[in-house]
């Protein structure tokens, strides 16, 4: 009988098999194990493809999403300092950036730009776009908030005004300011029986903050004229 090459292809082939059979006995697996890695070795190796390949995603999307926050930052700051070409530089940031906090903030630049310029209907309807925002920072909304109703009552609308303050008057921090806003809106409506219920409202509020150690100095202001509001 010939004597078996070692440089045979089958040679080869079997020696590299039992190889491969005994890497994992060397490791003391148990058998059960074994089997089930062994029978389902291409399950295992496409899940292990898989994994990597989302973790790789992920990596590539964190160090993306980085690169577009201090760029949007970058072009936010460029804005703000541009005085001749402010609100083009503004509208940009919105639009090339618009799923960053740089959006945000430029929006608001351009609300206190259009403030400046007496364009107040544009100011309102940008107000009215960021607070429908979903994604608006929960310590901005209220601000956002504050401000639109400013507005609504600088314009003369006085309905929506009220509006706004009501809406206001749910976040907390900010329910003392929107109760004296509303009696204050009430008032100027005539409506005195409102406004004495609003004021009420908020020197109680002021009560609950005076326990924490603040006082709103314009407390006094507000209960001299409820009292004036209570006596004619």
């Amino acid at each position: 009988m010939a004597e078996q090459n070692a440089f045979d292809r089958k040679t080869i082939e079997m020696n590299t098999m039992t190889e491969s059979e005994g890497l994992l006995e060397q490791f003391n697996l148990p058998p059960a194990f074994i089997k089930f890695l062994r029978n389902n070795s291409k399950i295992i190796w496409t899940i292990i493809a898989c994994v990597a390949v989302v973790v790789v995603a992920a990596s590539l999307y964190d160090t993306y999403r980085a690169h577009t926050l201090d760029k949007a930052a970058s072009s936010l700051d460029a804005a703000l300092q541009n005085t001749e070409n402010a609100e083009q530089m503004l509208k940009d940031v919105v639009e090339e950036f618009s799923s960053t906090p740089s959006a945000t903030w430029a929006k608001i630049a351009l609300v206190k730009l259009y403030q400046e310029q007496k364009q107040y209907d544009k100011a309102v309807a940008l107000l009215v776009e960021i607070e429908a925002d979903s994604s608006l920072d929960s310590l901005v909304k209220p601000l956002v908030t504050y401000k639109l109703a400013a507005l609504y009552e600088e314009q003369g609308a006085m309905e929506k005004a009220l509006g706004a303050y009501t809406v206001l008057s749910g976040m907390q921090g900010f329910e003392a300011d929107a109760y004296k806003a509303m009696g204050r809106v009430q008032e100027s409506l005539g409506n005195k029986d409102q406004a004495v219920s609003m004021y009420q409202q908020y020197i109680e509020q002021q009560k609950v903050s005076q326990l924490n150690g603040q006082d709103d100095p314009a407390r006094k202001v507000i209960e001299s004229r409820l009292k004036m509001l209570q006596t004619n």
